[in-house]
């Protein structure tokens, strides 16, 4: 998407590109902990506030990205009140997250397992509230857009909203059912990947897969 931003010159590609780049930020831990087992790097977990850190702390960064994204295309006179918002909430609670981590509190924060983190009410709160505002907002876009006239808006809408559906049920699984039922995993992390993809193609469809679902 960044990349289509420099021969589009639309603002919400680069910013909403770099936001999706990082929107599955908590689930970075994870992957970096399996490639460093992989390579015989590590052998097993890593350090718990290491693990916490990695999945938390440049959600400032995605916010900012995402919601400059967003308020090209929704809510322009209330920018800057929205992106302050979430880029302050943000912030605020990286800082919180590194002090009880580096007071050695993270076990207050995560139950970290090799590859995995059965996350604390504290921190469930604070990632389904960055997931949920996401999943909203992609999901308001699609609802203004599959009310377009013009049939390839309207497809396009209807990818959004069901990447917003993934987006959400995904993280709600992740954060809040895995612990109770471990076979979850492998289907929640396919529900997130195919929200990617969804996603994708409500901001830039294939001319070939346009016509294609158009047909059907």
């Amino acid at each position: 998407m960044i990349i289509k931003y420099f021969h589009y010159k639309k603002k919400e590609l680069f910013f909403v590109g770099f936001a999706w780049m990082a929107i599955y930020q908590p689930w970075w831990s994870g992957t970096f902990v399996f490639l460093m087992n992989i390579f015989n790097i590590v052998n097993g977990a890593v350090n718990p506030g290491l693990y916490i850190l990695i999945g938390t702390m440049f959600i400032p960064v995605t916010s900012f990205s995402w919601f400059m994204g967003i308020t090209e295309m929704l809510f322009q006179k209330y920018r800057k009140l929205i992106v302050g918002f979430y880029v302050c909430v943000s912030v605020l609670m990286d800082i919180l997250i590194a002090t009880l981590i580096f007071m050695g509190f993270s076990d207050q924060l995560a139950h970290i397992e090799i590859v995995d983190a059965d996350y604390r009410s504290f921190m469930i709160i604070y990632l389904m509230f960055i997931n949920s505002s996401v999943a909203i907002t992609c999901f308001l876009i699609g609802r203004i857009s599959i009310k377009s006239q013009l049939p390839q808006v309207k497809l396009r809408g209807k990818f959004l909203i069901a990447a917003s559906i993934c987006y959400f049920l995904g993280g709600l699984l992740d954060v809040g059912l895995i612990e109770f039922i471990p076979e979850l995993l492998i289907i929640t992390r396919s529900i997130l990947m195919l929200g990617s993809v969804l996603f994708y193609l409500g901001f830039l469809l294939p001319k070939r897969l346009e016509k294609w679902f158009l047909k059907l």
